[in-house]
Formats: structure tokens, sequence, C-alpha cells
């Protein structure tokens, strides 16, 4: 591959240098450890230790603006960049630190590089051995890797130019975080009936799940392995409330698999699974078609509810409480029988006051998904930005603007 003008190429001793300041623990001190995620995630912190729980764990001080690795999942790209966020925190052994060397680079332009797929081929080819615990970053084959990298000006832009798109995905995903909690709590009023709109004052009634569904059945049978014909649910399929037909299984394009399709308003229920995704919903609103598949329950509700409505109550902390008080746990995994469903009590309000509450949490939910889809067609852009310009295909000129 051709270096970009400009570029040099050197071996990473060259350009980091190791940053270790040994700290000796006081059984009576507390101390704060940082963690590393995979998958260029960044670091998190991890709640207070005495100096006596860390026992003799070497442990060393956390110092800012360095590039840190996790030894062990450096091949699943558990890198990152310290800041003062971490100033008098401590770090074990298997994270060590380093600085830049006589000014060769910048550490947020190499953790950068290190999250590309260039850079992850080669942490696992420093890292020997097997999968997992077993494949360690070794520390001379970490010294000996050789990086192309532009002159440090154009280092310091590019580094510039990819922060200004995390602070957009961070920013974005504080605000969908912020109308999700919002929604949780409006659910919650408007669910109980604690909250009511103008106009609505007819009592709730009581109702059983068998008494408002006109159909609950399992689904067809079919071959995991078949990779064409007709796409069937599996538990898979049902992704936060949505069906993910990226997802899903395949049967034979017949009669008797069309006798499964599935029809605007169907809600999934997934009544085998961990007990910590046991009566997992989705609702089906015909995007695509599709077909019911076995290992979820079909809930067809009748005219006597509105569909949206009873999908937020089996989604909503109401619905996961019924879940948990039913489910009957395996070694591996948890049930919840047809009778039991159907025995579910639930209060609901008159169709129109239904309709009213529905709608206004289908609108909180889009707005939601709205922003989501923002969310991932900006991580998608700043990938492909990352890309070109982690490999000299782009260019930066001195007005940090990206040129071809």
């Amino acid at each position: 591959m051709r270096v970009p003008d400009g570029w040099n190429t050197l071996p990473i001793s060259d350009i980091l240098e190791r940053v270790s300041e040994p700290v000796f623990p006081k059984p009576e001190e507390n101390y704060y450890q940082i963690g590393i995620r995979s998958h260029g995630k960044g670091l998190f912190h991890k709640e207070a230790v005495t100096g006596e729980a860390l026992g003799d764990k070497r442990v060393f001080r956390v110092h800012p603006d360095c590039f840190i690795v996790n030894i062990v999942f450096a091949w699943e790209q558990a890198v990152a960049k310290t800041s003062s966020n971490e100033i008098g925190m401590i770090a074990s052994h298997r994270f060590p630190m380093f600085r830049p060397k006589n000014n060769q680079c910048d550490i947020h332009y190499l953790t950068y590089f290190f999250k590309t797929p260039k850079g992850k081929y080669l942490l696992e080819l420093a890292s020997p051995g097997g999968a997992g615990r077993n494949k360690t970053l070794g520390q001379n084959e970490f010294s000996l890797l050789k990086l192309t990298l532009p002159p440090i000006n154009e280092q310091q832009k590019i580094s510039q130019i990819l922060s200004t798109w995390d602070k957009a995905i961070d920013k974005l995903e504080a605000l969908i975080a912020a109308k999700q909690k919002r929604k949780k709590a409006l659910m919650q009023q408007l669910l109980t009936g604690n909250k009511r709109y103008f106009g609505f004052n007819e009592a709730w009634v009581q109702f059983k799940l068998g008494e408002i569904f006109s159909k609950i059945s399992n689904g067809l049978t079919y071959d995991t392995n078949a990779e064409e014909g007709l796409p069937v649910t599996r538990i898979e399929t049902t992704t936060n409330g949505k069906i993910n037909y990226e997802k899903v299984g395949w049967a034979p394009n017949n009669d008797n698999t069309k006798r499964f399709t599935l029809c605007y308003g169907d809600i999934l229920y997934s009544h085998i699974n961990s007990l910590e995704h046991i009566g997992r919903v989705a609702f089906y609103r015909a995007e695509k078609p599709l077909y019911h598949g076995m290992n979820l329950l079909l809930l067809r509700p009748n005219e006597k509810v509105v569909p949206e409505l009873i999908f937020h109550i089996l989604n909503s902390m109401i619905g996961k409480k019924y879940a948990r008080n039913y489910a009957k746990s395996a070694v591996n995994q948890a049930s919840i029988s047809t009778a039991d469903i159907k025995s579910f009590k639930i209060k609901i309000p008159t169709l129109k006051e239904q309709l009213k509450i529905a709608d206004v949490i289908t609108a909180a939910d889009n707005e939601i998904t709205i922003h989501q889809n923002q969310l991932a067609a900006l991580k998608q852009q700043k990938k492909a930005l990352m890309q070109q310009l982690l490999t000299g295909k782009k260019r930066v000129n001195i007005d940090l603007k990206v040129v071809a």
C-alpha cells in the first residue's frame, strides 16, 4: 500500500514511552480503579475499594492524556485515552499507559487509530495465544508494531475533526436517554390511571388477558439452518419492542407456512427465555410480510382493546412484573404457560381513552426512534470518515476542512 505524502512509518517504541508510577495502598484508605470497555467504548470508573481489599494487587497511578490498553482484551479493542477525570485513580498492572515520545504522535489520534479495523488487526497481531484471557497483548510485540502516521499537526487536525463528531454523538445520546426517561415516567402515569386527560372520567375495567385476545398461539416449527423461503419470527426477532427483520428465520414457501401470517397489531411474546428476557414483546406493524415461528407466542388483540395500548402495557414495568411473577425458572431458561398468560389481569379504560393514551405513548416512541436513526447515521458517517482520514485517503488542510 502506498504511503501518503509526508507520512512516516515508525515502530511504537519510537513514538510512545511507558508511564509507570506504582501505588502502595494503605489498608484503611479508599481507592478508585478504572476499567476499559471492549470495542472502543472507553473508560469506566469502578466503585471505591479499600487498600485492604486490594491486598497484594499491583496497581499504578493513572496519569491524564495517556494511551491506555487492557492487555487481556486488547484484541477486542479495549483501548482508551485517559483524561483529567481519572486524576487520583489507579489501574492494575493489566492496564499499561503510554505518553508521546518526542512529540511524535497525538494520543487522541492514536486512540482513534486503534479503533479502526487496521488498528484491531495490529492489536491482534501483538496478542499471541488462544481466545479470551489467553490472548494477551505482549509488551514486546506491541512495542515492535509499526504505524504509518501523518505529521503531528495533521494528526491533531484529524483528532479535532473526529472529536467534533464524537461531541455530536454524545449530545444525541444524552438527548435520547433523557427522552427515554421522560417516556418511562409518562407511561407509569398513563398506564396506571394516575394521569388522565381532560374529558376522561369513566372507571377503568379489569380484564384477564384471555378475555381481550382473540388468539393466543404457538408458532410453526421450521428448519433453523434454512437460508431462504418465507421469513418467520425467532426470539432474536424481537428487539426493544420492535421487529428486527435482519434476525428472522426461514420456512418453506407453502400453504402451511402461510397459515401463520402475522397481521397488523399482533403482539409477539417471549414466553420461553432467560429470566432476564422473559416477557419481552414486539409489536408487528406490517412493514414487511412476516410469519409466526416457534418460541414466540402470538397474542392477537380483539375488538375490546387498542392493540398499541396492550403492547405498551405488556412492554412496561407492569408487564415485566407479571412476567417475573409467573415465570417458572429452570437452570438456563424460564417459561410462562399459555394458561398463566391468559390469567394476567389488567385494568383498562374505554376505547376512546385507550386511543388517546396509545397515541401519546406512540408519539413519544416515534420521536425517540427518529433520534435513534439519526444517531445510527452519525455513527456510520464517523466510521466512514475515520476510514478515510486515518489511512490518508482524505487529507486535511490547515483550516481543518476535509479535502479529497
